[in-house]
């Protein structure tokens, strides 16, 4: 148990900034809530500046796989959707065109395709994933009551998400074929 709680830890703060890229600089978001801007520092703390900057909230940056781009949420256009900009954070583009809110991006190991979480119509959080190259959202729905937390396999040939019954609890990973990766029972 300690040593999941220590894994979920580290993710969880791998996910939270982008970490290190070949410079060995982090992406993060600084701010208040509401008024978030992205910035990268070197790893020691600096070299540090803001490198996106919108009137709205710029938030949850990810390095692409290459570190040659930052795919981050914002709201600079009504709600919050995704998008990519350079490393530099210069010409951000949307990615997303939704009436919902956006979260969780991860980029394919070939950092061709990001996955995300976004509601359906009935507001239920689903895993979608896009190509850039036509940025047209493919869902990935096996009719559970949430799915979340989406993340590529090595290869990029899967994507693996948690499924979440109606209180909230996880009831395993599953792959994007429906199959199940790692299903969860009352003893876990």
């Amino acid at each position: 148990v300690a040593l999941a709680a220590l894994l979920l830890i580290w993710v969880v703060l791998l996910n939270g900034c982008g970490i290190l890229t070949a410079n060995q600089y982090i992406v993060y978001a600084v701010g208040d809530v509401g008024s978030r801007d992205i910035m990268v520092a070197h790893s020691d703390g600096s070299d540090a500046r803001v490198i996106i900057a919108s009137p709205g909230d710029d938030f949850a940056p990810k390095w692409s796989p290459d570190h040659t781009r930052i795919a981050f949420l914002s709201n600079r256009d009504g709600n919050v959707e995704l998008y990519v900009a350079p490393a530099d954070g210069s010409s951000a583009m949307r990615v997303t065109n939704t009436d919902v809110a956006e979260s969780q991006p991860t980029w394919s190991p070939d950092g061709k395709r990001l996955a995300y979480v976004s509601p359906d119509f009935q507001g239920r959080p689903r895993v979608y994933w896009l190509r850039l190259s036509d940025l047209l959202p493919n869902p990935l729905i096996f009719e559970s009551a949430s799915e979340v937390d989406p993340a590529w396999s090595p290869k990029g040939t899967w994507i693996v998400y948690a499924s979440l019954n109606a209180q909230g609890v996880s009831e395993g990973l599953f792959r994007q074929d429906g199959r199940v990766f790692l299903l969860l029972d009352d003893e876990s």
